[in-house]
């Protein structure tokens, strides 16, 4: 066991002392996304790579279709194609007033079903607002 670390020991001070002799040029960091960099022993840098801005996720926000109150669910105007998936959580707003929560069943391209609790069944109805719960 001894001799594998004084042999990894050798390896990491070849490597210390092969590194030593590399230089490396200027780096400029810019908002443009193309920067000119002098040349090094070892490279040839001639761009910088352009930096992607990152976008928050888009919340989804969609209507009621159809309310069964019935077996307690609601058909919403978002599916697959919207990115919506199953077990995604939408609140339920009648204009600005929030009602409850529903939760995604089933999922089709165009439209989605989402069961609702009983405490929904008279306050939903079609034309309502669902906007995807961020957690």
């Amino acid at each position: 066991m001894d001799s594998e670390k004084q042999e990894l020991q050798i390896k990491v001070k070849d490597l210390e002392a092969k590194t030593q002799s590399i230089e490396l040029g200027n780096v400029v960091v810019s908002p443009e996304p193309a920067v000119k960099a002098t040349k090094t022993k070892k490279q040839n840098i001639t761009k910088a790579p352009a930096t992607k801005k990152v976008q928050p996720p888009k919340i989804l926000e969609g209507k009621v279709l159809v309310v069964n109150k019935d077996y307690d669910f609601v058909v919403v105007n978002l599916g697959g194609k919207d990115g919506v998936r199953a077990g995604q959580i939408f609140s339920v707003y009648h204009g600005t007033k929030y009602l409850g929560d529903v939760k995604v069943e089933k999922v089709h391209d165009s439209m989605a079903a989402a069961n609702f609790s009983v405490s929904l069944k008279e306050k939903i109805s079609e034309g309502d607002k669902v906007v995807q719960k961020v957690k």
